[in-house]
């Protein structure tokens, strides 16, 4: 857990598409059900930015949480 989660945690909704969910550097995606899409998915962010009080972006260490019969990605973020 990195020492600004506590910042970084919350739940946001993109209109009636998709809600994502951030727990402790731990991200799980939700469909407009409320279905889990992907979860403990692992995210890393610029915590210095976060201290400054700045925007950082959100990376994912594995951002392909669907692929097809052969391995190739078929959804992501």
């Amino acid at each position: 857990m990195d020492r600004y989660s506590d910042q970084v945690n919350g739940y946001w909704e993109a209109g009636n598409h998709f809600y994502i969910e951030i727990r402790d550097d731990i991200l799980t995606l939700r469909g407009n059900r409320k279905e889990i899409l992907g979860d403990n998915m692992k995210i890393f962010y610029d915590a210095d930015a976060v201290e400054r009080g700045e925007k950082t972006p959100l990376i994912f260490e594995n951002n392909v949480f669907s692929t097809n019969p052969d391995g190739e990605p078929m959804c992501w973020l």
